[in-house]
């Protein structure tokens, strides 16, 4: 079944050698029950610059609790080109997804064709979108950049570059860490965002006015509170160790009344905060600790908007801006502990090489205005207040053409439609406007979708 949202998640870029996990829970400062909302942001479109101490051939992106039907689209515009998926299973028979950018390989000089040089030192900076190229050009920068649309939330999400196969002869396999013998991984803190669900608030009625009706109070709803956590994510760490990789964040944050969307999300972006007024904040030291029992301080997570505090009215979105830094600083040689001045006013012997920027938004209201919140519809961008649905796959059907379920609009989807075409009985699935025919209106719709993927927040 498909999942109501289309996730994006863009603009970012990482070193560290851990694992990006999403599965972290919605998280909310009140007793108010939470929502996940729809939101852009945190995973698609990123910078990653090769830190580690060899050129690499090819780069994994491992989503697990999805199948390749879930990938909506590939960035392919890196040294790699169009990436391989492969499906598979875990040990508890969960689907896994793995999205493969390989090198080409010449059988002849038993080379691979395409390579990411280890980036220069200091490490580079870029805007999260700035290490496109053509496929199989000639990469100097260290740097590569991927992206993936996504339909619904992985359980785990695993970042690793890929080197030659020293036993296998034109295969790629995992870089290893040179502690722990396992394979290396790419951290990158994926921020989750959750809305409070306030009941609306109905205020006293007026005092009665003599020979006047009485007026009715009406409700208002409350300016939601958005709340985001980030969660350092887990690594492989020497036995001996308790703590994993440490890391400075620094966060920026703006609201709008216009919503945002995919292209927004760019450092050089206007729409995106970076001015020192809009820091929300000033510094905080992550660390994943192995035993959280030992963890004094909570440092494994970051909880942004702390005050819990509504956005103001009238605005329709939150965009925040995740500046990453190295803890360059002291630890505790028996477990890896981090030894700070502090753990929010660091010095600057504290701070080390910038990792890189992560931007994401939330949109939080009505984008289409059809009645249905952001929250619940299932037609994001085009009013379907009657929220039609008819084979339950939770697309509205005003946005879902995909008429055979395989995440995709195409030629057979339009088969399909040909063949309830003014019948005067059709199959409902068809039917996308809902005037109970299917005719050339749905076709007009079906022709704006295809050879793209269906969902809410494919209706433009």
């Amino acid at each position: 079944m498909k999942s109501k949202y289309s996730i994006f998640r863009p603009s970012l870029i990482s070193r560290l050698s851990t694992a990006s996990c999403l599965a972290l829970p919605f998280f909310c400062l009140t007793a108010i029950p939470a929502h996940a909302v729809t939101y852009f942001g945190s995973l698609s479109n990123f910078d990653v610059v090769n830190n580690s101490t060899e050129p690499c051939n090819g780069f994994e992106i491992e989503l697990d609790g999805l199948t390749s039907k879930e990938i909506t689209y590939t960035f392919d515009y890196q040294s790699y080109g169009t990436p391989r998926l492969v499906d598979s299973v875990d040990a508890n028979g969960k689907p896994v997804v793995k999205v493969r950018y390989e090198s080409k390989y010449n059988p002849v000089t038993h080379t691979f064709l395409n390579a990411t040089p280890v980036a220069p030192v200091p490490t580079m900076t870029t805007a999260g979108h700035q290490c496109t190229s053509m496929p199989n050009a000639k990469n100097t920068s260290g740097c590569e950049h991927y992206g993936l649309g996504i339909i619904g939330n992985p359980t785990k999400t695993i970042y690793r570059w890929l080197v030659a196969d020293p036993v296998t002869p034109g295969n790629l396999t995992y870089q290893l860490d040179s502690a722990t013998g396992l394979p290396d991984t790419v951290s990158i803190p994926a921020p989750v965002f959750v809305v409070n669900a306030q009941p609306a608030q109905i205020p006293q009625p007026p005092a009665p006015v003599v020979g006047a009706l009485p007026v009715a109070p009406v409700a208002v709803p409350p300016q939601p509170v958005v709340q985001v956590e980030i969660e350092v994510p887990e690594a492989p760490e020497p036995a001996n160790y308790q703590y994993g990789e440490a890391m400075w964040v620094k966060v920026f944050t703006t609201e709008s009344p216009s919503p945002r969307d995919l292209q927004d999300l760019v450092t050089d972006n206007a729409k995106v905060p970076n001015d020192p007024s809009e820091v929300e904040v000033e510094w905080q030291l992550l660390q994943k600790t192995i035993d959280p029992k030992k963890l004094a301080g909570g440092r494994d997570k970051l909880e942004a908007n702390l005050a819990g505090q509504p956005m103001a009215h009238g605005n329709e979105s939150v965009t925040r801006r995740y500046e990453f830094y190295e803890y360059a600083g002291e630890f505790d040689p028996e477990n890896n502990e981090v030894l700070p001045v502090s753990d929010s006013n660091p010095v600057p012997g504290d701070i080390g090489n910038y990792i890189g920027a992560q931007m994401v938004a939330m949109n939080v209201f009505d984008a289409d205005s059809d009645s249905k919140g952001d929250v619940i519809d299932n037609c994001l961008l085009k009013p379907n207040a009657d929220q039609r649905d008819t084979d339950g796959d939770s697309f509205g059907n005003l946005c879902d053409p995909d008429l055979n379920n395989d995440f995709v609009v195409n030629n057979s989807d339009l088969n399909l439609m040909k063949a309830q075409f003014l019948k005067k009985i059709p199959n409902p699935n068809s039917d996308l406007d809902g005037d109970g025919k299917v005719n050339f209106k749905d076709l007009a719709i079906l022709k704006t979708f295809m050879g793209k993927v269906p969902g809410p927040q494919a209706a433009k």
